[in-house]
């Protein structure tokens, strides 16, 4: 819930410290290209890291490597069916699920793309995925 909560990658997620958390917003120091942003904490990202309190050990995963969430990731999408659906692309579907999640409840996407690190609009389009019926719906507006 951590990683959907705010759109990390494994390799940032893993790597977040407890001092990383300074009220509303998570530093990430570790994101692709080394580069570091800071993400605000909502409702969802706030409860994950409410839970994983009892486990900090100088992460707030308690250690937890990248492997360990893509072997968890991999079996939730066995268990739910969806192992077909992501392509192989299991843990990275949360950063997927965060962007559309995002978009769908009309967030500009010039935001998405700040909360997501990323440098261009074209690389956060690459992560909102179109149902049939939101096609339909669009058509029928007209």
């Amino acid at each position: 819930m951590l990683a959907f909560g705010l759109g990390t990658r494994r390799m940032e997620l893993t790597e977040i410290r407890p001092e990383d958390v300074q009220g509303g917003v998570v530093h990430l120091r570790n994101c692709k290209y080394g580069k570091e942003r800071r993400v605000e904490i909502g409702p969802i990202a706030r409860a994950a890291l409410e839970e994983l309190r009892p486990w900090y050990n100088g992460t707030v995963l308690g250690g937890v490597k990248k492997a360990q969430i893509t072997e968890w990731a991999h079996q939730a999408a066995i268990d739910s069916g969806l192992l077909p659906k992501v392509h192989g692309h299991v843990a990275h579907v949360l950063r997927a699920s965060f962007a559309t999640y995002l978009l769908r409840h009309g967030v500009a996407v010039e935001v998405v793309r700040d909360l997501m690190g990323h440098e261009s609009i074209a690389t956060t389009n690459v992560y909102a995925s179109v149902e049939p019926e939101e096609r339909r719906k669009a058509v029928d507006l007209l």
